[in-house]
């Protein structure tokens, strides 16, 4: 499995032994295989510091369940392994990891592990490697997972990866009402990420619905993709008070997607 830096600002010669204070520090100097030492510490060294100490944290179930090497890590990403464990190695494949040779194992957890934060870890590392069949992997899960935070998460993986393929299920998801109002709202913003002029009529009718986050998620997407046609529709939602579930009241997504419609008409106009 070859590690790859990801984008940061952080000095590449940082290694994490200059963390003496971090208990994952003696841990990491367990590592057998160097190259797994090296190839780890230079994704580390491109992480901000908050983001750096809990990968380091997820370092300690690897050492402490014997994981030494390129081989074993990569065998540990599996829908068998204990959920701490599979959690840590789910989390640094998708940040550090070949989306040729983890992808097919985070597909596989993704599909059959038994713990649901472990099927939510697999979703969000799919969603950072990419790859040719992310968006497959994610959809399933987004159709068929019985937890609701894993629908939400495969919802804005999808986004994530900026696939117009993504909009017919996406769409779907937002227009089910079936479907729990924060999966909905995940698949409106991530229609809006996505980008695509086809989804505006979907999210129109959405900010109709009966469901706060459903409505404040349409809003915020329509900002992110709407021309000034989506305005009229956007102002009738400035006197919408309802909370939703993380965003705040509906009448501030709206209020927020207006200025991002006006500013966009502003430099295209």
């Amino acid at each position: 499995m070859r590690l790859t830096v990801i984008q940061g600002g952080a000095d590449p010669g940082i290694e994490p032994a200059t963390h003496p204070s971090h208990p994952a520090t003696e841990l990491w100097l367990e590592l057998a295989d160097p190259a797994l030492r090296v190839r780890i510490s230079v994704w580390l060294a491109g992480l901000t510091t908050s983001v750096r100490e809990r990968a380091l944290t997820d370092l300690e179930p690897l050492v402490a369940a014997g994981v030494r090497t390129e081989e074993q890590f990569v065998d540990a990403i599996s829908p068998a392994t204990p959920a701490a464990l599979a959690i840590a190695v789910c989390r640094l494949a998708g940040t550090a990891g070949d989306a040729d040779v983890a992808g097919p194992r985070l597909r596989r957890v993704l599909a059959d592990a038994s713990c649901a934060r472990v099927r939510v870890t697999a979703a969000q590392a799919i969603a950072r490697l990419g790859g040719v069949e992310a968006r497959g992997a994610l959809a399933e899960a987004l159709i068929r997972d019985d937890d609701e935070e894993v629908r939400a998460r495969a919802a804005r993986g999808l986004g994530q990866l900026r696939d117009h393929r993504a909009v017919p299920v996406l769409g779907a998801t937002l227009a089910n009402p079936g479907e729990l109002p924060a999966v909905r709202g995940e698949a409106a913003e991530a229609l809006g990420v996505i980008g695509r002029r086809s989804a505006v009529a979907v999210l129109l009718r959405a900010l109709r619905d009966t469901e706060p986050d459903v409505r404040a998620g349409a809003a915020m997407a329509l900002g992110m993709l709407g021309g000034l046609e989506v305005l009229p529709a956007l102002r009738g939602l400035t006197g919408d008070h309802a909370m939703t579930s993380e965003l705040g009241p509906v009448s501030e997504c709206a209020a927020a997607a207006i200025a991002d419609v006006q500013r966009r008409g502003m430099r295209t106009g």
